[in-house]
């Protein structure tokens, strides 16, 4: 069980916090694309698409996420 992951397309993920949007913790969602962050070294994202309908990014350097299958083990 694993913060942060490395995401690849089509991967199950739990939002635990996402720096500067409304997204609430434990939404799910699944990476839609990866892709690396151009304004941070060494950074990602990972365009996801949540339950709620949302298409949003996670930002590897700010926000916190797991796999969907670890979450109930966070807590």
């Amino acid at each position: 069980m694993e913060l942060n992951p490395k995401l690849k397309v089509g991967d199950n993920v739990v939002i635990l916090h996402m720096e500067g949007e409304s997204m609430s913790p434990g939404t799910k969602g699944i990476v839609l694309s990866v892709d690396v962050d151009p304004f941070e070294d060494d950074g990602m994202l990972y365009d996801v698409k949540w339950e709620d309908g949302k298409k949003l990014a996670i930002v590897s350097v700010t926000d916190y996420w797991v796999y969907e299958k670890d979450y109930n083990n966070w807590f």
